[in-house]
């Protein structure tokens, strides 16, 4: 994955072992609720999400686990995000962009054999085990895909160390 933008990060690609267990762990977890046509923000969207704090403690231990040292130390939420082919996307997300200095960093990791995502007009296509890291502050999109996304993210409050992402 070529970084084009200094704001965004390529993060440690996840071990064969890591991808397994987090891919139980979606298994176990993913809610069979379809959010689809706008969210809670009025975002467009077709996808399926479980939040951290919804699922049983055997989850999220295998969770904080399988993301140490990759993600997980500072974070403030934590949630899956499955796309399913075809039409599972995640509209232009761009609600944070005023509140820059209330919003967090995002690291995403890549669960499924490709994950695309848009930030800031460029495309960055992952595949499995590689995660991307960036400010909500810049405007992102999922596109729909032929194959099914499956995605594992966590939130980390700014702070100073992450000044370089915020869009300014």
């Amino acid at each position: 994955m070529d970084i084009v933008d200094k704001r965004i990060a390529s993060l440690t690609k996840l071990t064969d072992h890591q991808i397994d267990e987090l891919l139980k762990v979606n298994e176990s977890v993913m809610s069979d609720i379809d959010i689809t046509k706008i969210d809670e923000h009025n975002i467009p969207c077709h996808y399926y999400m479980t939040k951290y704090l919804n699922w049983p403690s055997k989850e999220r231990h295998l969770l904080i686990e399988n993301l140490k040292g990759n993600g997980y130390e500072d974070s403030i939420s934590s949630w899956m995000l499955n796309l399913p082919a075809e039409d599972g996307f995640l509209g232009v997300t761009d609600i944070w962009n005023e509140n820059r200095f209330r919003s967090g960093i995002v690291k995403s990791y890549c669960l499924s054999d490709e994950c695309v995502i848009n930030i800031e007009g460029a495309v960055y296509k992952l595949t499995k085990g590689e995660g991307i890291s960036f400010s909500l502050t810049m405007t992102h999109s999922i596109p729909k895909s032929p194959n099914d996304q499956k995605w594992v993210c966590t939130l980390h409050p700014y702070e100073a160390k992450y000044h370089h992402m915020v869009k300014m």
